[in-house]
């Protein structure tokens, strides 16, 4: 990576400063920057096998097996991933670990210095174009890229690659690539072209339907779930996200095995974690279909929480999300907070849906950080869930659960 003669950030402070300001939710349709921005920068056809991931729940965790069938068969890898928890740096990964804040840095010089639209890209756009610049200079050999939202429009549509995998889809995103479901499969199925291999979870009828009619001329794959088998990611959801992962890559190395899916790893994922006398589940389950994986998982598992900690973000389907967790988390002490985010649900909305449709439970509410330090010193089982953003406020407070430790059970 050169540096450039005029740098635009001296230190990685100011780039968080200056990402920060451009916001993490500015949006403008449409992959013109992007396609301009990678010319400028060299970057239309970048070295390396190259996997765009979409769909709507298991985009991080097929990137995760991804990731790990990639390094099992010797390739330095980059993964990009959405959204972050405490720090962007967790979005741009050089083999799982986050890429330096100097990489950081003279990667955001080098787009500012080969690029005349720099200042003009969003917020996505920007952290998309340096994950390319710092897997250049990194020299990987794969590039894993999870899709932000959709796909027609999201930025990681812009680069070429080898293959495209579509995770379960469902509903998400309505108001801005929906409003029904068959809106966002279409959304997502324009990706599909002739010059990648396309592979697909099973999905619905209507959805499925979609993504053939689009692949017309191209290849497209189905995937089965793998049978039952141990894997590093908890839930039976994981099967359909592994066998997705494990088949686009025996394209490009047909010896990968189901044992080189073991080092995937992803927080936020039905991960259990203990602290003193709780155990602590942590799965952001941000939509019904989230909630539904999350709820299968915790009836195979026998897990009765104690207490169900939700938030969410008011564009989400919060109310069905919040029902599905409710009917399966038993007598679990509900407690809502509310996200600092411009996107939450703001409490008192939750507060008052609970209390109008579940009239007979009691609530509570408030900080999390205080309710959540009262609950593991009473021990018991305490799910989080609801938004990955609430993950986020526990990742704050323990982010070496960021990383796969030895306290991960």
């Amino acid at each position: 990576m050169k540096k450039a003669s005029a740098e635009k950030f001296a230190t990685f402070r100011e780039l968080l400063d200056w990402l920060d300001r451009k916001g993490m939710f500015s949006m403008e349709l449409g992959l013109g920057r992007m396609r301009r921005a990678l010319t400028d920068l060299n970057l239309s056809q970048p070295a390396g096998i190259g996997v765009q991931v979409l769909g709507t729940n298991g985009k991080g965790s097929t990137c995760a097996f991804l990731t790990s069938l990639a390094r099992a068969s010797g390739l330095k890898t980059g993964t990009y991933l959405s959204p972050h928890f405490v720090s962007p740096r967790e979005r741009i990964l050089i083999d799982d670990k986050p890429a330096g804040e100097e990489l950081w840095r003279l990667g955001a010089n080098e787009i500012f210095e080969a690029c005349p639209g720099a200042e003009n890209l969003t917020y996505f756009e920007f952290l998309t174009l340096l994950a390319l610049v710092i897997f250049r200079s990194a020299d990987v050999g794969a590039y894993i890229l999870e899709a932000g939202l959709g796909g027609k429009n999201d930025a990681t549509s812009a680069i070429p690659v080898a293959a495209r995998c579509f995770a379960p889809v469902s509903m998400d995103h309505a108001a801005i690539i929906g409003p029904t479901l068959a809106d966002i499969a279409r959304d997502k199925a324009a990706v599909i072209d002739t010059g990648s291999l396309n592979f697909s979870a099973s999905q619905y009828p209507a959805v499925k339907e979609i993504l053939e009619d689009k692949a017309r001329g191209a290849n497209l794959r189905f995937v089965e779930p793998l049978p039952p088998h141990d894997l590093p990611l908890a839930g039976d959801h994981q099967f359909v996200n592994a066998a997705l992962a494990l088949e686009c890559w025996r394209a490009f190395y047909p010896g990968a095995m189901v044992a080189d899916l073991n080092g995937a790893f992803i927080p936020g994922r039905a991960q259990n974690i203990s602290l003193g006398k709780a155990k602590i589940i942590l799965d952001g389950a941000h939509n019904p279909g989230a909630a539904q994986s999350l709820a299968r998982y915790l009836k195979r598992a026998r897990i009765a929480p104690s207490s169900l900690i939700f938030s969410c973000l008011a564009d989400k389907d919060w109310k069905t999300t919040l029902a599905i967790l409710l009917k399966n988390s038993g007598e679990a002490t509900v407690f809502f907070t509310e996200l600092a985010n411009s996107r939450a649900t703001p409490l008192d909305d939750m507060i008052d849906f609970f209390r109008s449709t579940y009239p007979a439970r009691p609530c509570q509410w408030g900080r999390f950080d205080e309710y959540f330090n009262r609950a593991i010193l009473s021990g018991g089982t305490i799910l989080l869930a609801g938004s990955l953003y609430l993950l986020g406020e526990f990742y704050a407070l323990y982010p070496e659960y960021l990383i796969k430790t030895d306290k991960e059970e």
